[in-house]
């Protein structure tokens, strides 16, 4: 049997010295034994203080399994990521749980480094993402990450009044448009009896179509296929395709393969040119003759 006594460090406090210990030991303006709305503590109160069944359950929790382990089934962690899963969702359907906001930061960062294959990361001017060694690299003030540069991600922070300033700082899109316009062409130069023109640049192209049909019809195709472009309205025959900076190579695959088959499909709305009826002889002239 394990005995444990107590000693003036594991003692509680009893109820009337608390505010004078935190004073004491913490800051003299964070207990000032009055009354407070408790709209602060980053959402955490969001049910209030001490909520009465939010003590039970804490007490509940403590009483079955105090700790939360990779290695030991929690029933209720299942249950709680069950149940959100369940909201949210496919594909929003695995769930990670983090510690803090500045874990989550750093999590959603690994992960879009791993996928990019990038490192540098684009944050915004006066943001405060952490103070973690890999969220730091995030958070705008400077006097939180000075002395730190050698060791935090590489990180530019833009001007968020700037919405050029995120264009700029990813040559990726440039990449993607050059891609894109190769890729478009060589789909267009496939149907040459129904596409009449491909024009544009970066992420901006617009297809021109034989007729104002077929460019309907390759629109509905499209959104069949999972694809959603622009009609324009100036001009019938032009359907436009503006893609996102964030396509990947597979989007950019299924893309071009739902273009190809709904130009396919779209065939039958050219209307036939009908060959010009050749010229009918003149009649010959009747000989009269008098009789």
């Amino acid at each position: 049997m394990t005995v444990h006594t107590e000693s003036a460090e594991t003692r509680p406090v009893p109820p009337g010295d608390v505010f004078a210990t935190v004073r004491r030991h913490q800051s003299p303006g964070l207990a000032l034994g009055y009354k407070m709305i408790g709209s602060g503590a980053y959402a955490v109160t969001l049910l209030g203080h001490r909520h009465p069944r939010v003590v039970e359950a804490v007490g509940h929790q403590l009483g079955v399994q105090p700790t939360s382990s990779r290695a030991l089934a929690n029933p209720t962690v299942a249950a709680f990521v069950s149940r959100l899963a369940a909201r949210f969702g496919a594909p929003y359907d695995h769930v990670w749980l983090g510690s803090d906001g500045a874990d989550a930061v750093e999590t959603a960062t690994k992960l879009a480094r791993v996928v990019t294959g990038r490192d540098r990361i684009l944050a915004v001017e006066g943001a405060f993402h952490g103070k973690t060694l890999g969220a730091l690299a995030l958070t705008w003030n400077p006097v939180f990450r000075r002395g730190l540069g050698g060791v935090l991600a590489p990180t530019t922070h833009l001007d968020p009044t700037d919405p050029a300033a995120v264009a700029r700082q990813l040559p990726a899109g440039r990449r993607l448009g050059r891609s894109f316009g190769a890729r478009l062409g060589a789909v267009a130069a496939g149907h040459p009896d129904l596409v009449f023109d491909v024009r544009g640049a970066g992420l901006m192209w617009g297809l021109e179509l034989r007729t104002a049909a077929v460019a309907g019809g390759v629109l509905t195709g499209l959104a069949e296929r999972g694809v959603l472009v622009s009609p324009c309205l100036s001009a019938p025959r032009t359907i436009r395709l503006l893609p996102p900076m964030v396509l990947c190579d597979a989007d950019l695959d299924h893309a071009m393969t739902a273009l190809d088959g709904a130009l396919d499909a779209a065939r039958p709305l050219l209307e036939p040119v009908e060959p010009a009826e050749p010229a009918k002889p003149a009649p010959a002239a009747e000989s009269r003759r008098d009789g």
